[in-house]
């Protein structure tokens, strides 16, 4: 087994604060911390990520993020070439509900998203075939800027009164790759996201915008040689 293992960064702090030194205009120097601890065997891993970033307060508007807490959870098991996941992670957004008075005040903020998502990610090897799957949900917002339960504030939107269970979405890729050599692989994908009408997920690959209750597809045909 072995020793769990910690990490802390504060890189993105460190970017953040140059960008807003240059405005002239800092009300808080920003930090960010990531803590990620890990126990694995032979078969199995198990982990967990504490994140949490406040960035430089430079000039203030409604809606400018103050805060991001992230935990997340996960693990695996593997029996022969099987190998079966289970993933959590919860995402807490604050963000300010006015302009700041003065540059001696730090902004009034209001919990704007609060989401919990969880995947099953599998695999299965034999031989030089390999295929992947991954399914995720992320579960309707919850933020504590809502009604009644029924309606919520989503700080990417200019107005509020959004059905919380619109802000759901769900995630599907299918992978199958062939080990050509020991260090060369021909894959092809198939990803899919299925967006409530309130929710705008996009892939880390995506560069357009997403609408909101838009349901990106990509199909990928990759060919990868490791050195």
């Amino acid at each position: 087994m072995g020793k769990p293992t910690f990490f802390r960064s504060t890189s993105r702090a460190s970017r953040v604060t140059r960008r807003a030194a240059l405005s002239g205009v800092n009300r808080r120097k920003g930090s960010a911390v990531n803590i990620a601890p890990k126990l694995w065997g032979a078969n199995w891993e198990v982990g967990y990520s504490y994140w949490n970033d406040k960035p430089d307060l430079g000039t203030v508007v409604a809606g400018s993020v103050t805060k991001l807490r992230g935990d997340s959870l996960y693990g695996w098991y593997k029996w022969g070439g099987l190998r079966v996941g289970l993933a959590w992670n919860r995402s807490k957004i604050d963000a300010a509900t006015a302009a700041a008075s003065s540059l001696a005040t730090l902004p009034t903020t209001v919990e704007a998203s609060n989401r919990n998502a969880w995947g099953i990610p599998v695999s299965y090897n034999w031989g030089a075939h390999n295929i992947y799957v991954d399914w995720y949900k992320a579960r309707a917002d919850k933020s504590s800027a809502t009604t009644a339960g029924t309606v919520c504030f989503v700080a990417t939107m200019p107005t509020a009164g959004i059905s919380c269970g619109e802000t759901k979405a769900t995630f599907f890729g299918v992978t199958y790759a062939y080990d050509l050599s020991k260090r060369t692989s021909a894959a092809v994908s198939f990803t899919r996201i299925n967006n409530g009408s309130a929710a705008a997920y996009g892939l880390f690959t995506q560069q357009q915008t997403i609408v909101f209750g838009e349901d990106p597809r990509f199909w990928g045909v990759t060919l990868q040689h490791r050195y």
